[in-house]
């Protein structure tokens, strides 16, 4: 299998589809998934893109890989103060686990999780 790096959905660079086990699956699919799977656990605020100082504009929220039949994936978020951060580390790469594996079928390789921020409750 060849390498494909997807880019998260701010970005609009055109991308090879993934497949795994003969399926076709388009890689802004799996990152939908990741980033839902995110943004739903408990202690999240969101899912965003990361500012890059060096650069012009943005880098993706969710960045996917398929490298050697193995998929990673790296998803940068915005956690709600209060909450311990290496738990909720933890906690989002469980939801994504479980999220690849429930609906797709695909166990991840790695998951990394950026907290780019922190935001307080209303």
């Amino acid at each position: 299998m060849s390498s494909d790096r997807g880019i998260g959905p701010i970005q609009t660079q055109a991308q090879e589809d993934v497949t795994l086990d003969g399926i076709t699956i388009a890689p802004g699919v799996v990152e939908t998934v990741v980033a839902l799977a995110a943004e739903q656990t408990e202690g999240v605020a969101g899912v965003c893109a990361r500012s890059s100082i060096r650069r012009m504009g943005s880098a993706p929220a969710v960045d996917v890989a398929l490298e050697d039949g193995e998929l990673t994936c790296a998803v940068h978020i915005v956690a709600y103060y209060g909450y311990l951060l290496p738990e909720l580390g933890h906690s989002v790469q469980s939801a994504v686990r479980c999220a690849l594996d429930g609906q797709m079928g695909i166990k991840p390789a790695s998951v990394d999780v950026f907290i780019d921020g922190i935001e307080f409750e209303d």
